[in-house]
Protein backbone atom coordinates (compact mmCIF):
# COMPACT_ATOMS: atom_id res chain seq x y z
CA UNK A 1 0.00 0.00 0.00
CA UNK A 2 2.79 2.13 0.92
CA UNK A 3 4.60 1.50 -1.80
CA UNK A 4 1.16 2.30 -4.53
CA UNK A 5 1.43 6.20 -3.03
CA UNK A 6 4.80 6.33 -3.21
CA UNK A 7 4.04 5.74 -7.18
CA UNK A 8 1.74 8.14 -7.74
CA UNK A 9 3.42 10.62 -5.40
CA UNK A 10 5.86 10.27 -8.21
CA UNK A 11 3.77 10.86 -11.08
CA UNK A 12 2.66 13.88 -10.00
CA UNK A 13 5.46 15.61 -9.52
CA UNK A 14 6.67 14.55 -12.95
CA UNK A 15 3.58 15.98 -14.63
CA UNK A 16 4.49 19.10 -12.90
CA UNK A 17 7.98 19.39 -13.78
CA UNK A 18 6.92 18.92 -17.70
CA UNK A 19 3.97 21.58 -17.39
CA UNK A 20 6.73 23.97 -15.60
CA UNK A 21 9.08 23.42 -18.53
CA UNK A 22 6.34 23.96 -20.88
CA UNK A 23 5.05 27.50 -19.41
CA UNK A 24 8.92 28.69 -19.56
CA UNK A 25 9.28 27.51 -22.97
CA UNK A 26 5.98 29.62 -23.82
CA UNK A 27 7.23 31.97 -22.59
CA UNK A 28 10.81 32.64 -23.92
CA UNK A 29 8.70 32.40 -27.46
CA UNK A 30 6.63 35.44 -26.02
CA UNK A 31 9.69 37.11 -25.34
CA UNK A 32 11.20 37.12 -28.69
CA UNK A 33 7.90 37.71 -30.24
CA UNK A 34 7.67 41.20 -28.36
CA UNK A 35 11.70 41.76 -28.97
CA UNK A 36 11.00 40.98 -32.65
CA UNK A 37 7.93 43.57 -32.64
CA UNK A 38 10.20 46.17 -31.07
CA UNK A 39 12.70 45.79 -32.72
CA UNK A 40 10.64 46.37 -36.08
CA UNK A 41 8.91 49.47 -34.78
CA UNK A 42 12.08 50.94 -33.66
CA UNK A 43 13.49 50.69 -37.28
CA UNK A 44 10.77 52.34 -38.62
CA UNK A 45 10.31 55.13 -36.21
CA UNK A 46 14.01 55.76 -36.54
CA UNK A 47 13.61 55.88 -40.90
CA UNK A 48 10.38 58.18 -40.48
CA UNK A 49 12.38 60.21 -37.96
CA UNK A 50 15.01 60.43 -40.40
CA UNK A 51 12.97 60.78 -43.63
CA UNK A 52 11.07 63.44 -41.17
CA UNK A 53 14.05 65.62 -40.18
CA UNK A 54 15.43 65.74 -44.07
CA UNK A 55 12.16 66.69 -45.24
CA UNK A 56 11.84 69.27 -42.47
CA UNK A 57 15.22 70.77 -42.90
CA UNK A 58 15.91 70.52 -46.61
CA UNK A 59 16.07 73.92 -48.05
CA UNK A 60 14.40 72.42 -51.15
CA UNK A 61 11.00 72.25 -49.36
CA UNK A 62 10.85 75.45 -46.83
CA UNK A 63 8.53 76.83 -48.96
CA UNK A 64 6.31 74.00 -48.71
CA UNK A 65 6.73 73.28 -45.54
CA UNK A 66 6.37 77.02 -44.90
CA UNK A 67 2.53 76.87 -46.46
CA UNK A 68 1.41 74.05 -44.66
CA UNK A 69 1.97 75.46 -41.30
CA UNK A 70 0.60 78.99 -42.37
CA UNK A 71 -2.86 76.49 -43.00
CA UNK A 72 -2.57 74.76 -40.29
CA UNK A 73 -2.45 77.76 -38.38
CA UNK A 74 -5.55 79.43 -40.43
CA UNK A 75 -7.66 76.57 -39.96
CA UNK A 76 -6.71 76.46 -36.18
CA UNK A 77 -7.97 80.46 -35.77
CA UNK A 78 -11.00 79.70 -37.98
CA UNK A 79 -12.11 76.69 -36.16
CA UNK A 80 -11.73 78.64 -32.71
CA UNK A 81 -13.37 81.45 -34.15
CA UNK A 82 -16.41 79.08 -35.47
CA UNK A 83 -16.39 77.78 -32.00
CA UNK A 84 -17.04 80.65 -30.32
CA UNK A 85 -19.83 81.69 -32.56
CA UNK A 86 -21.72 78.62 -31.82
CA UNK A 87 -21.61 79.31 -28.34
CA UNK A 88 -23.30 82.46 -28.55
CA UNK A 89 -26.95 82.70 -27.22
CA UNK A 90 -28.92 85.24 -29.49
CA UNK A 91 -32.83 86.69 -29.00
CA UNK A 92 -34.85 89.42 -30.90
CA UNK A 93 -37.14 91.79 -28.61
CA UNK A 94 -40.04 93.07 -31.80
CA UNK A 95 -41.70 96.22 -31.55
CA UNK A 96 -39.66 97.61 -28.47
CA UNK A 97 -41.03 100.75 -27.81
CA UNK A 98 -39.01 104.00 -28.67
CA UNK A 99 -38.21 106.91 -26.28
CA UNK A 100 -38.29 109.89 -28.05
CA UNK A 101 -36.16 112.56 -26.14
CA UNK A 102 -37.37 116.35 -27.88
CA UNK A 103 -39.04 119.35 -26.70
CA UNK A 104 -42.57 118.23 -28.08
CA UNK A 105 -44.21 121.35 -26.75
CA UNK A 106 -42.54 123.60 -29.26
CA UNK A 107 -41.62 121.26 -31.69
CA UNK A 108 -43.07 118.66 -34.57
CA UNK A 109 -41.05 115.42 -34.96
CA UNK A 110 -41.80 113.17 -37.74
CA UNK A 111 -40.40 109.91 -39.96
CA UNK A 112 -39.01 108.14 -37.05
CA UNK A 113 -40.63 104.42 -36.34
CA UNK A 114 -42.86 104.14 -32.91
CA UNK A 115 -41.00 101.12 -32.53
CA UNK A 116 -37.80 99.08 -33.48
CA UNK A 117 -36.36 95.32 -33.26
CA UNK A 118 -34.00 94.89 -30.27
CA UNK A 119 -30.93 91.98 -31.00
CA UNK A 120 -29.07 90.66 -27.79
CA UNK A 121 -26.39 88.58 -28.18
CA UNK A 122 -24.50 86.92 -25.65
CA UNK A 123 -21.94 84.53 -24.62
CA UNK A 124 -24.83 82.04 -22.87
CA UNK A 125 -28.59 81.99 -23.40
CA UNK A 126 -28.26 83.09 -19.21
CA UNK A 127 -27.02 85.94 -20.02
CA UNK A 128 -29.47 86.27 -22.77
CA UNK A 129 -32.83 85.26 -20.98
CA UNK A 130 -31.78 87.85 -17.87
CA UNK A 131 -31.39 90.51 -20.52
CA UNK A 132 -34.78 90.24 -21.97
CA UNK A 133 -36.59 90.02 -18.85
CA UNK A 134 -35.61 93.43 -17.78
CA UNK A 135 -38.60 96.07 -17.56
CA UNK A 136 -37.06 99.40 -17.40
CA UNK A 137 -34.69 98.92 -20.71
CA UNK A 138 -34.85 102.10 -23.34
CA UNK A 139 -34.34 102.49 -26.95
CA UNK A 140 -33.92 106.12 -27.30
CA UNK A 141 -34.00 108.66 -30.15
CA UNK A 142 -32.02 111.86 -28.81
CA UNK A 143 -32.93 114.61 -30.75
CA UNK A 144 -31.06 117.21 -27.87
CA UNK A 145 -29.32 120.48 -29.39
CA UNK A 146 -31.01 119.34 -33.27
CA UNK A 147 -32.92 122.51 -34.67
CA UNK A 148 -35.78 122.59 -37.76
CA UNK A 149 -35.02 120.67 -40.23
CA UNK A 150 -33.60 117.24 -41.26
CA UNK A 151 -31.47 114.85 -39.46
CA UNK A 152 -30.10 111.34 -39.25
CA UNK A 153 -30.36 110.31 -35.71
CA UNK A 154 -29.18 106.85 -34.43
CA UNK A 155 -31.12 104.88 -32.13
CA UNK A 156 -28.88 104.47 -28.57
CA UNK A 157 -30.30 101.83 -25.76
CA UNK A 158 -30.02 102.15 -21.60
CA UNK A 159 -30.67 99.71 -19.11
CA UNK A 160 -29.60 96.47 -20.96
CA UNK A 161 -27.25 94.19 -19.07
CA UNK A 162 -23.55 94.76 -20.05
CA UNK A 163 -23.39 90.94 -20.78
CA UNK A 164 -25.27 91.02 -23.96
CA UNK A 165 -24.73 93.05 -27.14
CA UNK A 166 -27.22 95.07 -27.71
CA UNK A 167 -28.12 95.98 -31.95
CA UNK A 168 -30.96 97.87 -32.80
CA UNK A 169 -32.88 97.26 -36.49
CA UNK A 170 -32.98 99.80 -38.16
CA UNK A 171 -29.86 101.36 -36.22
CA UNK A 172 -30.91 104.97 -37.46
CA UNK A 173 -33.60 107.45 -37.93
CA UNK A 174 -33.96 109.79 -40.94
CA UNK A 175 -36.27 112.58 -38.93
CA UNK A 176 -37.92 115.93 -39.62
CA UNK A 177 -38.24 118.57 -37.40
CA UNK A 178 -40.85 121.47 -37.64
CA UNK A 179 -41.82 124.28 -35.24
CA UNK A 180 -45.62 123.95 -34.06
CA UNK A 181 -48.30 126.47 -34.70
CA UNK A 182 -51.81 126.97 -32.68
CA UNK A 183 -55.34 126.75 -35.03
CA UNK A 184 -58.46 127.13 -34.26
CA UNK A 185 -61.21 124.18 -35.48
CA UNK A 186 -64.78 123.88 -34.99
CA UNK A 187 -66.20 121.26 -33.28
CA UNK A 188 -68.23 118.55 -35.16
CA UNK A 189 -68.81 115.15 -33.87
CA UNK A 190 -69.73 111.08 -34.67
CA UNK A 191 -72.09 109.05 -32.10
CA UNK A 192 -70.94 105.58 -31.18
CA UNK A 193 -72.98 102.60 -30.49
CA UNK A 194 -76.31 103.62 -32.11
CA UNK A 195 -76.68 100.42 -33.00
CA UNK A 196 -76.88 99.49 -29.41
CA UNK A 197 -79.66 102.20 -28.55
CA UNK A 198 -83.55 101.09 -28.41
CA UNK A 199 -84.22 101.69 -31.99
CA UNK A 200 -86.88 104.22 -30.62
CA UNK A 201 -84.71 106.48 -29.25
CA UNK A 202 -82.16 108.86 -31.47
CA UNK A 203 -79.63 111.21 -30.67
CA UNK A 204 -80.29 114.67 -31.12
CA UNK A 205 -77.78 117.47 -31.87
CA UNK A 206 -75.01 117.72 -29.14
CA UNK A 207 -74.97 120.92 -27.34
CA UNK A 208 -70.61 121.24 -26.64
CA UNK A 209 -69.49 123.15 -23.52
CA UNK A 210 -67.17 124.42 -26.84
CA UNK A 211 -67.34 124.13 -29.77
CA UNK A 212 -63.83 125.26 -30.91
CA UNK A 213 -60.71 123.32 -30.20
CA UNK A 214 -56.97 124.20 -30.82
CA UNK A 215 -55.08 122.72 -32.52
CA UNK A 216 -51.13 122.49 -32.02
CA UNK A 217 -49.08 121.68 -35.05
CA UNK A 218 -46.86 122.32 -38.02
CA UNK A 219 -47.91 124.05 -40.69
CA UNK A 220 -47.95 121.16 -43.33
CA UNK A 221 -49.61 118.96 -40.73
CA UNK A 222 -52.88 121.31 -39.75
CA UNK A 223 -53.30 121.73 -43.31
CA UNK A 224 -53.89 118.07 -43.79
CA UNK A 225 -56.92 118.57 -41.11
CA UNK A 226 -60.01 117.98 -42.61
CA UNK A 227 -62.06 118.11 -39.07
CA UNK A 228 -61.68 117.52 -35.14
CA UNK A 229 -64.80 115.45 -34.15
CA UNK A 230 -65.77 114.28 -30.45
CA UNK A 231 -67.13 111.01 -30.00
CA UNK A 232 -69.95 110.18 -28.15
CA UNK A 233 -70.47 107.38 -26.67
CA UNK A 234 -74.44 106.48 -26.88
CA UNK A 235 -75.11 103.18 -25.87
CA UNK A 236 -78.03 101.94 -23.68
CA UNK A 237 -78.80 105.43 -23.63
CA UNK A 238 -82.99 106.48 -23.66
CA UNK A 239 -82.47 109.76 -22.01
CA UNK A 240 -81.25 113.11 -22.44
CA UNK A 241 -77.50 112.92 -20.75
CA UNK A 242 -74.03 114.69 -20.35
CA UNK A 243 -70.67 113.24 -20.66
CA UNK A 244 -66.55 114.15 -21.53
CA UNK A 245 -66.30 112.94 -25.43
CA UNK A 246 -62.59 112.44 -26.42
CA UNK A 247 -61.62 114.25 -29.69
CA UNK A 248 -59.15 114.05 -32.77
CA UNK A 249 -58.16 115.49 -36.30
CA UNK A 250 -59.13 113.72 -39.13
CA UNK A 251 -57.58 114.23 -42.76
CA UNK A 252 -59.81 114.18 -45.84
CA UNK A 253 -59.84 110.26 -45.99
CA UNK A 254 -61.10 109.93 -42.13
CA UNK A 255 -57.56 109.05 -41.27
CA UNK A 256 -56.53 110.04 -37.31
CA UNK A 257 -53.84 113.29 -37.38
CA UNK A 258 -51.09 113.33 -34.77
CA UNK A 259 -51.84 116.29 -33.51
CA UNK A 260 -51.81 117.97 -29.76
CA UNK A 261 -55.51 119.26 -29.25
CA UNK A 262 -56.65 121.75 -26.60
CA UNK A 263 -58.62 120.62 -25.27
CA UNK A 264 -57.77 116.56 -25.57
CA UNK A 265 -61.37 115.74 -24.12
CA UNK A 266 -64.77 118.16 -23.99
CA UNK A 267 -68.09 118.41 -22.15
CA UNK A 268 -71.28 117.93 -23.78
CA UNK A 269 -75.09 117.29 -23.60
CA UNK A 270 -76.88 114.96 -25.73
CA UNK A 271 -80.55 115.21 -26.42
CA UNK A 272 -82.33 111.73 -26.77
CA UNK A 273 -85.30 111.81 -28.10
CA UNK A 274 -88.26 109.52 -29.45
CA UNK A 275 -89.00 111.27 -32.80
CA UNK A 276 -91.87 109.63 -35.02
CA UNK A 277 -94.21 109.88 -37.84
CA UNK A 278 -96.89 108.12 -39.62
CA UNK A 279 -97.25 108.11 -43.46
CA UNK A 280 -99.11 106.29 -46.28
CA UNK A 281 -97.46 103.09 -47.51
CA UNK A 282 -97.91 103.33 -51.67
CA UNK A 283 -97.47 100.18 -54.31
CA UNK A 284 -95.58 101.49 -57.54
CA UNK A 285 -95.51 98.42 -60.02
CA UNK A 286 -92.03 98.35 -62.01
CA UNK A 287 -92.57 97.54 -65.36
CA UNK A 288 -95.26 96.21 -67.46
CA UNK A 289 -98.47 93.61 -67.15
CA UNK A 290 -98.22 90.59 -69.61
CA UNK A 291 -100.85 90.53 -72.29
CA UNK A 292 -103.84 92.82 -72.63
CA UNK A 293 -104.07 93.16 -68.65
CA UNK A 294 -103.55 95.88 -66.32
CA UNK A 295 -103.40 96.33 -62.39
CA UNK A 296 -107.03 97.59 -61.33
CA UNK A 297 -106.53 97.72 -57.60
CA UNK A 298 -104.20 96.63 -54.94
CA UNK A 299 -105.39 96.14 -51.88
CA UNK A 300 -103.19 96.54 -48.55
CA UNK A 301 -103.78 95.12 -44.80
CA UNK A 302 -101.90 98.53 -43.42
CA UNK A 303 -102.40 101.54 -45.27
CA UNK A 304 -100.00 103.54 -43.19
CA UNK A 305 -96.92 103.05 -40.99
CA UNK A 306 -95.21 104.37 -38.04
CA UNK A 307 -91.65 105.55 -38.43
CA UNK A 308 -88.99 106.44 -35.33
CA UNK A 309 -85.78 108.06 -36.44
CA UNK A 310 -83.94 111.32 -37.10
CA UNK A 311 -86.50 114.07 -37.09
CA UNK A 312 -84.78 115.32 -40.27
CA UNK A 313 -85.64 112.52 -42.05
CA UNK A 314 -88.94 112.13 -40.86
CA UNK A 315 -89.94 115.73 -42.01
CA UNK A 316 -88.82 114.92 -45.42
CA UNK A 317 -90.44 111.53 -45.42
CA UNK A 318 -93.99 111.68 -46.53
CA UNK A 319 -94.76 108.07 -47.71
CA UNK A 320 -93.00 104.66 -48.12
CA UNK A 321 -92.85 103.30 -51.14
CA UNK A 322 -93.43 99.21 -51.32
CA UNK A 323 -91.86 98.45 -55.40
CA UNK A 324 -93.36 95.16 -57.02
CA UNK A 325 -92.43 93.80 -60.04
CA UNK A 326 -95.49 93.93 -62.80
CA UNK A 327 -93.88 91.91 -65.26
CA UNK A 328 -94.55 88.82 -63.30
CA UNK A 329 -97.89 89.30 -62.41
CA UNK A 330 -100.45 87.73 -64.83
CA UNK A 331 -103.23 87.09 -63.02
CA UNK A 332 -105.04 88.05 -59.81
CA UNK A 333 -102.81 86.94 -56.78
CA UNK A 334 -102.22 88.15 -52.76
CA UNK A 335 -98.43 88.65 -52.07
CA UNK A 336 -96.21 90.12 -49.21
CA UNK A 337 -93.30 92.47 -49.37
CA UNK A 338 -91.07 93.61 -47.09
CA UNK A 339 -91.12 97.07 -46.10
CA UNK A 340 -87.37 98.37 -47.25
CA UNK A 341 -86.77 101.88 -44.65
CA UNK A 342 -84.94 104.87 -45.94
CA UNK A 343 -81.62 105.66 -44.05
CA UNK A 344 -81.99 107.63 -40.71
CA UNK A 345 -85.16 105.56 -39.96
CA UNK A 346 -84.50 102.84 -37.35
CA UNK A 347 -87.72 101.54 -36.66
CA UNK A 348 -91.07 101.46 -37.98
CA UNK A 349 -94.58 100.25 -36.79
CA UNK A 350 -94.73 97.49 -39.76
CA UNK A 351 -92.21 95.12 -41.17
CA UNK A 352 -94.14 93.55 -44.32
CA UNK A 353 -97.17 93.98 -46.24
CA UNK A 354 -99.58 92.05 -47.38
CA UNK A 355 -101.35 92.84 -50.73
CA UNK A 356 -104.50 91.68 -52.75
CA UNK A 357 -103.71 92.62 -56.38
CA UNK A 358 -106.83 92.35 -59.18
CA UNK A 359 -106.44 92.76 -62.77
CA UNK A 360 -108.65 94.12 -65.22
CA UNK A 361 -108.90 94.43 -69.36
CA UNK A 362 -106.47 96.99 -70.42
CA UNK A 363 -107.69 99.88 -72.66
CA UNK A 364 -106.40 103.30 -73.69
CA UNK A 365 -106.89 107.15 -73.66
CA UNK A 366 -105.22 110.02 -75.19
CA UNK A 367 -104.63 112.85 -73.04
CA UNK A 368 -104.47 116.32 -75.65
CA UNK A 369 -101.52 119.39 -75.65
CA UNK A 370 -100.10 118.83 -72.22
CA UNK A 371 -97.55 121.69 -71.75
CA UNK A 372 -94.12 120.67 -72.06
CA UNK A 373 -92.10 122.06 -68.63
CA UNK A 374 -88.33 122.83 -68.18
CA UNK A 375 -86.54 122.92 -64.91
CA UNK A 376 -82.60 123.38 -63.70
CA UNK A 377 -82.34 127.01 -66.01
CA UNK A 378 -79.56 127.51 -63.83
CA UNK A 379 -77.72 129.61 -66.50
CA UNK A 380 -81.12 131.69 -67.03
CA UNK A 381 -80.98 130.79 -70.85
CA UNK A 382 -83.47 131.40 -73.43
CA UNK A 383 -84.97 128.53 -75.83
CA UNK A 384 -85.77 128.47 -79.00
CA UNK A 385 -87.61 125.40 -80.09
CA UNK A 386 -86.79 124.16 -84.03
CA UNK A 387 -90.53 122.68 -83.96
CA UNK A 388 -92.69 125.20 -82.15
CA UNK A 389 -94.94 122.68 -82.17
CA UNK A 390 -93.22 120.62 -79.49
CA UNK A 391 -94.11 123.08 -76.76
CA UNK A 392 -96.98 120.91 -76.10
CA UNK A 393 -97.29 116.99 -76.35
CA UNK A 394 -100.02 114.24 -76.71
CA UNK A 395 -99.77 111.18 -73.77
CA UNK A 396 -101.22 108.04 -74.55
CA UNK A 397 -102.20 105.98 -71.50
CA UNK A 398 -103.29 102.02 -70.85
CA UNK A 399 -104.99 100.96 -67.80
CA UNK A 400 -108.21 99.63 -66.75
CA UNK A 401 -111.52 101.65 -67.67
CA UNK A 402 -111.87 102.40 -63.77
CA UNK A 403 -108.45 103.50 -63.70
CA UNK A 404 -108.13 105.90 -66.98
CA UNK A 405 -111.67 107.31 -66.09
CA UNK A 406 -110.19 109.24 -63.33
CA UNK A 407 -107.13 110.55 -64.73
CA UNK A 408 -107.51 113.76 -66.81
CA UNK A 409 -104.82 116.34 -68.62
CA UNK A 410 -105.21 118.52 -65.09
CA UNK A 411 -104.70 115.65 -62.63
CA UNK A 412 -101.93 113.32 -64.80
CA UNK A 413 -98.53 114.87 -63.86
CA UNK A 414 -96.17 116.86 -65.86
CA UNK A 415 -93.72 115.93 -68.84
CA UNK A 416 -90.79 118.10 -68.42
CA UNK A 417 -87.09 118.17 -69.73
CA UNK A 418 -83.73 118.76 -67.66
CA UNK A 419 -81.36 121.63 -68.43
CA UNK A 420 -78.83 120.70 -65.72
CA UNK A 421 -75.73 121.21 -67.67
CA UNK A 422 -77.16 122.51 -70.68
CA UNK A 423 -74.27 125.31 -72.53
CA UNK A 424 -75.81 127.33 -75.50
CA UNK A 425 -75.98 125.90 -79.09
CA UNK A 426 -78.27 123.02 -80.58
CA UNK A 427 -79.10 120.81 -78.15
CA UNK A 428 -81.21 117.66 -77.95
CA UNK A 429 -82.55 116.45 -74.33
CA UNK A 430 -84.87 113.61 -73.55
CA UNK A 431 -88.53 113.71 -72.23
CA UNK A 432 -89.33 112.92 -68.72
CA UNK A 433 -92.33 112.77 -66.50
CA UNK A 434 -93.40 112.65 -63.30
CA UNK A 435 -96.99 110.98 -62.20
CA UNK A 436 -98.71 109.65 -59.29
CA UNK A 437 -100.73 107.63 -61.52
CA UNK A 438 -98.54 104.22 -60.63
CA UNK A 439 -101.32 101.32 -62.11
CA UNK A 440 -101.02 102.97 -65.46
CA UNK A 441 -98.52 102.88 -68.01
CA UNK A 442 -97.91 105.84 -70.41
CA UNK A 443 -96.74 106.76 -74.06
CA UNK A 444 -95.39 110.06 -75.47
CA UNK A 445 -96.34 111.84 -78.72
CA UNK A 446 -92.17 112.12 -79.02
CA UNK A 447 -89.11 111.13 -77.01
CA UNK A 448 -87.15 114.22 -77.11
CA UNK A 449 -86.80 117.92 -77.79
CA UNK A 450 -84.86 119.49 -80.30
CA UNK A 451 -83.89 123.58 -79.30
CA UNK A 452 -81.31 126.23 -79.61
CA UNK A 453 -80.09 127.25 -75.97
CA UNK A 454 -79.13 130.98 -76.12
CA UNK A 455 -77.59 133.37 -74.06
CA UNK A 456 -80.59 135.64 -72.34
Amino acid sequence: MAKDNNEKNSKRLEDKTRRAKKIAERSQSVRETYESVENSFKRVFRWFSSSVDRFLFSRKHDKIISLILAGGLYMMLNFSNTGQLALDSTYTIKNHPVTLNADLDVYEVTGFDKTVDVSLTGRTASDVNAAKSQSNTKVILDLSGLQTGEHTVKFTTDNFSSRVNVTTKPDSATIRIRKKETTKFSLSHDYLNLNKMDEKYYPGEPEFESTEVLVRASAKTTESIAYVKALIDVKDATETFTTEAPLYAYNINGEKVDVDLIPKIVKVTVPITSPKKTVAIRVVPRGEIPGDRSIDSITLDHSSIELFGNQAVLDSTNEIRVNIDASQIDKDLKIYENIVLPSGIRQASIAKVNLDIKLGPKVSKVLKNLPVAFENNVGGYKTRLQDPEQAEIDVTIYGTAKRLEEITEENFGRVYFDMAGVQPGDVSLPLLVETDNYFITYKLEFDEINMEVVEN
